[in-house]
């Protein structure tokens, strides 16, 4: 975990010290960080149940999946990756745009696994779709005799609001947030 140092008023430390044993003064910092830096990020947190859904509902396939993938990028860094997955991964990912990397996910699937350490897109992909209740499972395949049409008419039969582009857009991103952060403190 990263640690930061940050400056109070004289006055709001006095009245931390003295409540020193009923507040995590390092969660209550992260979580305001947090809610900062979704609302100028744009993804304002909402409250309410009925209204999340209907920012879902309204969300793009690209919104979505690109949330998701994020998602999923940051749950691989934090709990899975080594300091040289991570670093690889960025490195791989970095100027790659969402379809370069879709493209890579379908041709270089096995390759892309090896530099995440085994890490299965297909699956997490499906389990995105699973909550969806769809029921129709994302597939890699293609057909080696015409590769691109094929793969591309079979996405998008199988499943036409999978965005692969937004998801591994997703993905880059939060990666290369991430590397940002971990590099300055492992100096």
């Amino acid at each position: 975990m990263a640690r930061v140092n940050i400056s109070i008023p004289d006055s709001l430390y006095e009245r931390l010290d003295r409540q020193r044993d009923r507040i995590n003064a390092s969660r209550v910092c992260a979580s305001a960080l947090e809610k900062e830096l979704d609302m100028i990020e744009g993804r304002t947190a909402v409250a309410d149940p009925e209204i999340a859904q209907l920012v879902q509902r309204l969300q793009t396939a690209r919104e979505r999946w690109y949330k998701r993938g994020r998602e999923d990028g940051k749950r691989w860094a934090v709990q899975i990756a080594s300091r040289q997955e991570l670093y690889r991964a960025k490195d791989y990912m970095e100027g790659e745009d969402g379809a370069e990397l879709a493209e890579a996910l379908r041709d270089r699937h096995e390759r892309l696994r090896t530099i995440l350490g085994g890490y299965d897109f297909e699956a997490a992909i499906n389990r995105w779709v699973q909550e969806d209740k769809t029921g129709v499972e994302f597939r890699l395949e293609r057909d080696d005799h015409d590769e691109d049409e094929s793969f591309q008419r079979a996405d998008r039969e199988a499943r036409p609001d999978v965005d692969a582009a937004g998801y591994m857009e997703g993905w880059r991103d939060v990666i290369d947030e991430i590397w940002q952060v971990v590099s300055a403190a492992l100096r």
